[in-house]
């Protein structure tokens, strides 16, 4: 029976580091930009839903700007109120895990029965 090669070994992965991470999320924030700002009423233009602004009065850049503004401060936002998400529910599981450590005393208390410590045990407070 042969026996499978084992995998090779994974290298550590380095942390992104923050200038790439904000290139990133720009071209993603100018992209989605551009689709809902260009290509959206492009589309509505040819499908003559919509009538076409004038060289002069078009106000798709301007919009465009302000849209790619607003779609980074949500994404840099959200970056940060994920971790902080993350911590608060681990913290709220680990106190339901040490609220379910008290239970079987919860449980007897309730019953009118009194906890009567084993030989060698140590009353419990």
């Amino acid at each position: 029976m042969d026996v499978p090669p084992e995998p090779p070994a994974l290298s550590p992965v380095e942390k992104p580091r923050a200038f790439t991470v904000l290139v990133i999320l720009l071209f993603c924030a100018s992209m989605l930009s551009w689709l809902l700002i260009y290509a959206g009423p492009n589309a509505l233009i040819a499908a003559d839903m919509m009538e076409p602004w004038s060289a002069e009065s078009d106000p798709r850049l301007e919009w465009w700007g302000i849209s790619i503004a607003i779609l980074l401060s949500l994404m840099l936002i959200g970056g940060r109120l994920v971790p902080w998400m993350i911590r608060r529910q681990t913290l709220a599981i680990d106190a339901i895990a040490d609220a379910q450590d008290d239970v079987p005393d919860a449980v007897s208390a309730l019953a009118g029965h009194s906890h009567k410590p084993a030989d060698g045990d140590a009353p419990r407070a």
